[in-house]
């Protein structure tokens, strides 16, 4: 019975060291982009294939966070500038033409690629040393550094080409 037990404490122990390693130590995932940051992005998002900037500002508690999307791919969007504000008010720009839009599921995917906060449900280590982080509405994986790599929602399917805090 006694060495049934130890087994016990023992696999404990060990699954717990195991869960604490595939995160950042001491870190909440999503810690780093609530601080705001600049990304280069490329996949795909609501079925279409994308190459885009994402700048978004820190997270301020309570309000949207201010985002600003500029895309370079596909070709059609080149130059297209997408920005949500603190207030949550949606603006397109093509060229010289600016338009005020309403915030739609659309725009909220693109918005929201990279959240501040979120519901964790998971965290593991993939084969490749990465950190996977389940969350409520997707998946985002940190290289061994913390370091987004890629995304994963409903909506998109993104890599991080590029990455740096704000």
């Amino acid at each position: 019975m006694r060495s049934k037990t130890v087994q016990i404490v023992i696999f404990c122990a060990l699954a717990a060291i195991f869960v604490w390693s595939c995160a950042p130590v001491g870190q909440d995932p999503f810690a780093e982009l609530a601080k705001g940051f600049f990304a280069e992005v490329e996949g795909e998002v609501n079925g279409v294939a994308l190459a885009a900037t994402v700048q978004a500002a820190p997270q301020v508690e309570g309000l949207p966070r201010a985002v600003t999307v500029t895309v370079y791919a596909p070709s059609g969007l080149s130059g297209t500038v997408l920005c949500r504000d603190e207030t949550g008010t949606v603006t397109v720009t093509v060229g010289e033409l600016a338009t005020a839009l309403p915030e739609g599921e659309a725009f909220g995917a693109l918005f929201d690629l990279f959240p501040a906060t979120g519901e964790i449900t998971r965290v593991q280590l993939d084969e490749n040393s990465r950190t996977r982080v389940t969350y409520a509405g997707g998946e985002l994986i940190l290289l061994p550094d913390g370091t987004p790599y890629a995304l994963r929602t409903a909506n998109a399917t993104l890599r991080v080409v590029r990455f740096a805090g704000l």
